[in-house]
C-alpha cells in the first residue's frame, strides 16, 4: 500500500499496481493507449478522486487531479 496526496491534501491509499498506473500519467492519457487492465486500474483511481475522467466526443482521457 502507498499513500498519495489527493485534492485538499487528503492522503489516499492505493495498491502498488494503482500507484504504477498513477505515476505513468504525465499530462493526459487516452484510454486507447492503455491496456484493459490499466484502464480498469485507472477507473479505480477515478473512483478515489485521484484522476479526472474527461470525455470528448467518443474518446476518453484521464488526467491527474491537482493536489492542494
Amino acid at each position: 500500500m502507498r499513500s498519495i496526496l489527493g485534492p485538499g491534501g487528503i492522503p489516499t491509499f492505493v495498491n502498488k499496481l494503482e500507484n504504477k498506473v498513477y505515476e505513468s500519467i504525465t499530462e493526459t492519457v487516452s484510454k486507447e493507449e492503455l491496456s484493459e487492465r490499466d484502464a480498469y486500474l485507472m477507473q479505480s483511481l477515478v473512483n478515489k478522486n485521484l484522476v479526472k475522467k474527461i470525455v470528448e466526443g467518443k474518446k476518453v482521457y484521464y488526467k491527474k487531479t491537482r493536489s492542494m
